[in-house]
């Protein structure tokens, strides 16, 4: 598709504009407050020719932004024979390439919302049609609908990724028992190194985030040592839900972004997932790298034709 750009579509209040790739899975490229961008990302990205989605895509191209992935992630190529190669294999990535590039058309706009929908996954027999708003007090909307075209019952959860750069430090509140870290993603790469300190609020809870400026300072006792990475990645797991809401909370240069999702059940959840789960990425000689805020949705079974929808809500300068 040489010559093919993104089709950006927009929508705005007062201070806050989204701007959504419709041709990159309908996510949402940028979230700009007074003009500066929350979320990890640049334009220039999309002045790239975007991939067209078919089963043997599967070179994965990191677009950043907020966007709607369907898990578990196991069963990603799993129930699918277009792409024999692709089920058969232990490494189970990429996502779903026409969750990550599918096309979106325009189904109604306002200045302040727009609905957009994509035709079904063959992959998957699945099809989104999401909706974002931004209201007069300052949150940004974030909903996913999700039918099955399939002709057979289909057992899948929602997740909702928010990709932040690493001067936009997420946190969380959880008591000790709450949370997990596991790491890192590859044997080349080192652990992050984390914070726990006291919430000064309520006691016996505690505040998480990653430490940067700890792993600065580890890298560079680290520069010459043989087989060494200034590269720090892990997960954070949570699953504490404070005031009946799963929230983690951003700053970047004094614009704070409070991310949220309402309680449910943690039985209701996909086998190793987490309401909560917040992946980082630093490369700590170049201060370089993201964070990924993932909200999973409860579990969720759809017989044919059946509708289910997860909501994100990220409050700016509440």
């Amino acid at each position: 598709m040489q010559g093919v750009k993104h089709r950006i579509a927009t929508i705005q209040k007062g201070n806050i504009k989204a701007e959504i790739a419709l041709d990159c899975g309908g996510r949402i490229a940028q979230i700009l407050y007074k003009n500066k961008n929350l979320l990890m990302g640049d334009m220039k990205t999309w002045r790239i020719n975007p991939p067209l989605p078919t089963p043997q895509t599967t070179d994965f191209i990191q677009y950043f932004g907020a966007e709607t992935w369907i898990g578990p992630q196991s069963e990603w190529w799993l129930n699918q024979d277009l792409n024999i190669e692709q089920r058969e294999s232990p490494i189970k990535w990429p996502p779903d390439p026409f969750v990550s590039y599918g096309r979106f058309k325009v189904l109604s706009q306002t200045q302040e919302s727009i609905t957009i929908t994509s035709e079904p996954s063959p992959l998957t027999g699945l099809k989104m049609t999401k909706v974002y708003e931004i209201t007069s007090d300052g949150k940004v909307l974030m909903t996913t609908h999700v039918t099955n075209t399939a002709e057979q019952p289909k057992k899948f959860d929602i997740w909702h990724i928010v990709r932040t750069p690493v001067s936009a430090v997420p946190s969380f509140v959880t008591d000790k028992v709450s949370y997990k870290v596991e790491g890192p993603t590859h044997d080349y790469e080192r652990m992050v190194i984390h914070k726990l300190e006291e919430n000064e609020l309520y006691d016996n809870m505690f505040n998480f985030h990653f430490d940067t400026e700890a792993m600065k300072a580890d890298a560079q006792k680290r520069i010459g040592e043989k087989e060494t990475t200034p590269v720090y990645t892990a997960k954070a797991f949570c699953s504490y839900a404070n005031n009946g809401l799963y929230t983690v909370f951003s700053e970047r240069d004094d614009v704070f972004m409070v991310l949220h999702t309402d309680e449910f059940p943690a039985k209701d959840l996909e086998e190793g997932a987490a309401p909560i789960e917040v992946y980082c990425y630093y490369d700590a000689i170049e201060n370089k790298g993201f964070y990924e805020i993932e909200f999973h949705s409860p579990t969720l079974t759809l017989k044919p034709n059946e509708i289910q929808h997860f909501t994100t809500v990220i409050e700016v300068n509440p």
